[in-house]
C-alpha cells in the first residue's frame, strides 16, 4: 500500500519544480519581446492608455509605484510583474487589468516596462575591515572574511554602512543601463582605489584621482564596484561616501542616481517647464546648446532655440520644452534638459553664412519673433505649428540698403526633412545650403517635419 503521507514531500517537491520551470518559461517569453520593437511600441501604447494616470508617462511614479528605479516591493521578475498588472491589488487601489487587456497585452506592456528600468538589482554588499597603514591589494582583502555583509536596502549602495575608516566594500549585483544610448557609471569618490567589473571582466577608468567613469553595456549586465580606502593619513578631501550617477556617453546629462549619496545630491534637479496654453521662453543653459541660446517652447509640443551672437536656429526638438531643474540646483552647474526628441542640434544648425549677425531683440505678441541685421539686412523669424510633427520657420525683410543674396546652412539629418517656400536649396557637397535674393522674397519660410529620433 501507498504511503500518501511519504508522498507529499515528494509529489510537493515535484510541483515545485513545474511551478519553477513555468515561471522560467513565462519569463523567457516576455524577455523575447524586448527584442522585437513592435512588441515594445505595442506596450508603451497601450502603458500610455491606461497605466500612465497613476505610474506617469515616464514610469517614475504618482500615485502609483515607480516602474523604473531599483526598488521592487512585489517582484521584480518578468512573470511577478505579469502577475501583477493581470491580478491588481484592490486594497491599494489598482484594479486587475486581465479583463481590459489580453494575456498578450500584458505581456507587452511587462516587456515594455522592463525595457526602461535604471539601476541595481539582486545587489549585495561586503565590507572588510583593513590593518591601518598597510598596503592596499585587492586579491588579499578579498581572501578575508567580510566584517560584513548582506543585501543592500532597497537595492540601493549605501558607503555609510562601514564602521572602520579604513575599509573595502564590495557591491555585486544586476544593473540595468539604457538601451537605446551609450551611458556611463560616473562615480565621485576622491582619492580612494576603484575597481569596476562589467560581466566579469575589468573595466578601465576615465577620469582622475577626484572624479571618473566607466564605460556601461546597454541594457542589463551584471556589475561589481569595488572601493577602498587610501592607508591612513588619508590624503585632503578624500570622500569614501561615494556618489555613483548614470549620465550620458558625454557626461552632461545626469540620467539616473546609482548611490545614496548621488539620490540626495540628485533631488530638486527635476523641475519641468512646458508650454501648454501659449508659448514659452526661456533663456537659460540648455545641454547641446551653444552659450547665449534662447529656447521658445510652442503648445503643440515643438520647440526650438534661437542663439543671439549667431543669429542661427541651433536646435529643434519635439515633445515637452526643458527641465532646468539641473540648470537651478547648486549653482546651475548643469545645463538644463530639453524634454523630447531633437530634430536637430548644434553643430548642425539653420545658420546664417555671414559673420555680420546683429541681434536686436525679441518680442512676443501672438508668435515669439526675433528681429536681427544680416549684411545691412534687418529681418526677423518667429515659427509657428500646424501639428505636433512640423515646425514652421518664417522670415521677414523689415529694411535694408538694399536687396542682397542671404545664405543659410541647413541642419544634416536623416530624422527629419525640410520645405522651402521661397529661395533655392543648393547643394554644396554632403551640405545643403538655402540661397534667398531679397529682393524677389520680401518673406521666405522652412518647414521642419519630423520623421524620427536623432
Amino acid at each position: 500500500m501507498i504511503n500518501t503521507a511519504q508522498l507529499r514531500p515528494v509529489l510537493f517537491a515535484v510541483a515545485s519544480l513545474f511551478s519553477v520551470s513555468a515561471a522560467a518559461q513565462s519569463d523567457q517569453a516576455i524577455l523575447d519581446l524586448l527584442d522585437q520593437p513592435e512588441q515594445l511600441a505595442a506596450g508603451e501604447t497601450a502603458f500610455n492608455s491606461i497605466c500612465a494616470s497613476c505610474h506617469k508617462k515616464d514610469l517614475s511614479g504618482a500615485t502609483g509605484f515607480n516602474l523604473k528605479d531599483s526598488e521592487w516591493v512585489h517582484g521584480s521578475a518578468p512573470s511577478d510583474i505579469y502577475k501583477n498588472i493581470q491580478n491588481g491589488f484592490a486594497q491599494a487601489g489598482m484594479p486587475a487589468f486581465k479583463g481590459m487587456f489580453s494575456d498578450q497585452q500584458i505581456k507587452q506592456i511587462t516587456a515594455y516596462i522592463l525595457s526602461k528600468r535604471e539601476g541595481w538589482d539582486n545587489l549585495t554588499y561586503k565590507v572588510f575591515e583593513l590593518a591601518e597603514g598597510r598596503a592596499r591589494d585587492w586579491d588579499q582583502v578579498l581572501m578575508q572574511r567580510a566584517v560584513k555583509s548582506g543585501s543592500a536596502n532597497k537595492n540601493m549602495p549605501d558607503f555609510n554602512i562601514p564602521e572602520n575608516e579604513e575599509f573595502a566594500y564590495v557591491l555585486s549585483g544586476d544593473f540595468y543601463a539604457p538601451r537605446d544610448q551609450d551611458a556611463r557609471l560616473s562615480v565621485h569618490a576622491p582619492h580612494t582605489l576603484l575597481e569596476v567589473y562589467i560581466d566579469g571582466e575589468k573595466v578601465a577608468k576615465k577620469g582622475n584621482a577626484w572624479r571618473g567613469s566607466y564605460p556601461l553595456k546597454r541594457g542589463k549586465q551584471h556589475l561589481e564596484f569595488r572601493l577602498m580606502t587610501p592607508p591612513k593619513p588619508f590624503p585632503k578631501y578624500t570622500r569614501t561616501n561615494a556618489s555613483l550617477i548614470v549620465t550620458n556617453d558625454a557626461e552632461n546629462i545626469k540620467l539616473f542616481p546609482a548611490s545614496k549619496r548621488a539620490v540626495q545630491q540628485l533631488a530638486g534637479t527635476n523641475f519641468p517647464i512646458t508650454a501648454t496654453n501659449s508659448e514659452v521662453v526661456q533663456r537659460k543653459v540648455v545641454i547641446e546648446l551653444p552659450p547665449y541660446s534662447v529656447a521658445v517652447g510652442l503648445p503643440q509640443k515643438m520647440n526650438y532655440a534661437f542663439n543671439t551672437r549667431s543669429c542661427a536656429i541651433v536646435g529643434a526638438w519635439k515633445g515637452d520644452l526643458l527641465n532646468i531643474g539641473p540648470n537651478i540646483k547648486e549653482r546651475g552647474q548643469d545645463g538644463s534638459v530639453p524634454l523630447g526628441d531633437w530634430l536637430f542640434h548644434a553643430p548642425e544648425q539653420i545658420k546664417p553664412l555671414t559673420k555680420d549677425c546683429d541681434f536686436i531683440k525679441y518680442t512676443r505678441r501672438d508668435a515669439t519673433e526675433f528681429e536681427f541685421t544680416l549684411a545691412d539686412t534687418r529681418l526677423s523669424v518667429a515659427a509657428t505649428q500646424a501639428n505636433n510633427q512640423t515646425l514652421t520657420l518664417t522670415y521677414k525683410v523689415l529694411g535694408g540698403a538694399k536687396p542682397t543674396q542671404l545664405k543659410f546652412a541647413l541642419p544634416r539629418s536623416k530624422q527629419n526633412k525640410y520645405q522651402i517656400n521661397g529661395g533655392q536649396l543648393v547643394k554644396q557637397g554632403p551640405h545643403t545650403q538655402w540661397h534667398i535674393n531679397t529682393a524677389q522674397n520680401k518673406t521666405f519660410s522652412i518647414q521642419l517635419s519630423a520623421v524620427g529620433e536623432l
